[in-house]
């Protein structure tokens, strides 16, 4: 009896597909219900893989061009994948109301949330004494130290927070977004593979400042008034608070299945493969007084606050950037590359 590939169990046929490329497998994928069905299963498996990172490290840079040269790295630690599930192939809304060749095309519209960290510190070592004299950091002479900072974040433990001003006839400020996927090396700051995510130049409009700084202070104005309802029910009655926060968790859920059209992200380009989940805010302008005459058409200084919450990557987006790091480490030829303010507090813990 004749035998086809078709005949083969699932399991031999996953063992047989699981060794192609993404781009392969898609491909591949029109040839038959069944391969369709393995296929998605299989990307969903790298789908999960490539969010939680395992041995890579997504790094952040974020800063206004001014501040290139002292901004650090931010770590980014994984937060979950809106749509996918992390327990069972077949849920999660990728699955929902759609069918197999539906869901292909649903792969393209999840993303990836990642909480941005500064670098945790372990220690201070004296500044590397120069034969001229001085120091390697003359910006800072007062500080004969510098942090020896570790390849993990602080947790979270400090905002993330970049200030904008714009002048009255400033439409616009820019705003870089550089986001890497590394694999840490053997010494802080040694970066055995590096894989470019991002690398963004973006305009953050005046208008848009605007927009989202009024709504973070009706946001602020809503959580007031709930928590006094809680706190005035709280003292009235055994209030159970357990109705709200599942609402609240319900609510968190519908906004994260939208991330894509969500007006919070500042978003690196049109295709919005990688954006900034950020909280805009209103700031006192410092740059002295303003003209005593002025127009009612005509635009005043502003400033504002941009505190990023998330960085959030379309997760085909990072598979592909994973797929890629991991062919670099079969190339690997002992080279590293070193990177910074790292590379030099390591020097030093060595020396």
């Amino acid at each position: 009896m004749p035998c086809s590939i078709h005949s083969l169990p699932n399991e031999i046929l996953i063992q047989i597909l699981a060794p192609f490329p993404v781009r392969s497998l898609l491909s591949i994928a029109p040839t038959s219900p069944r391969f369709s069905s393995l296929i998605l299963r299989i990307l969903h498996y790298r789908l999960l893989l490539a969010a939680s990172l395992g041995s890579h490290k997504l790094i952040l840079e974020a800063y206004h061009p001014i501040r290139k040269y002292s901004e650090p790295y931010l770590f980014c630690t994984y937060l979950s994948t809106p749509g996918l599930s992390s327990a069972h192939e077949g849920e999660g809304s990728l699955y929902e109301n759609t069918t197999v060749g539906g869901r292909f095309s649903k792969l393209n519209q999840l993303y990836s949330c990642f909480r941005p960290e500064r670098p945790g510190v372990e220690g201070n070592v004296p500044k590397r004494p120069y034969l001229a004299g001085g120091t390697g950091s003359q910006a800072d002479s007062s500080s004969a130290s510098q942090p020896i900072f570790t390849d993990n974040g602080d947790g979270g433990n400090q905002k993330i927070e970049h200030i904008i001003n714009l002048d009255s006839h400033e439409l616009f400020s820019q705003f870089c977004t550089i986001a890497n996927l590394v694999t840490i090396g053997p010494r802080r700051g040694v970066f055995l593979s590096v894989v470019n995510v991002e690398d963004k130049v973006m305009r953050v409009w005046r208008e848009w400042l605007e927009e989202r700084a009024r709504a973070s202070r009706e946001e602020e104005k809503r959580q007031s008034k709930n928590k006094q309802r809680r706190e005035a029910a709280t003292e009235a009655t055994n209030f159970d608070t357990t109705v709200e926060e599942t609402e609240l968790q319900e609510q968190k859920h519908e906004q994260a299945r939208d991330i894509g059209s969500s007006p919070s992200i500042l978003w690196t380009d049109h295709n919005r493969n990688v954006g900034l989940l950020v909280t805009i805010k209103d700031r006192k302008w410092r740059a002295g007084p303003g003209p005593l005459l002025v127009s009612a058409d005509e635009e005043q200084p502003a400033s504002y606050s941009i505190e990023i919450k998330e960085l959030v990557v379309r997760t085909t987006h990072l598979m592909l950037a994973v797929e890629e790091t991991q062919g670099q480490q079969t190339n690997i030829s002992g080279k590293a590359m070193i990177f910074g303010s790292f590379a030099r507090a390591a020097d030093a813990t060595t020396a």
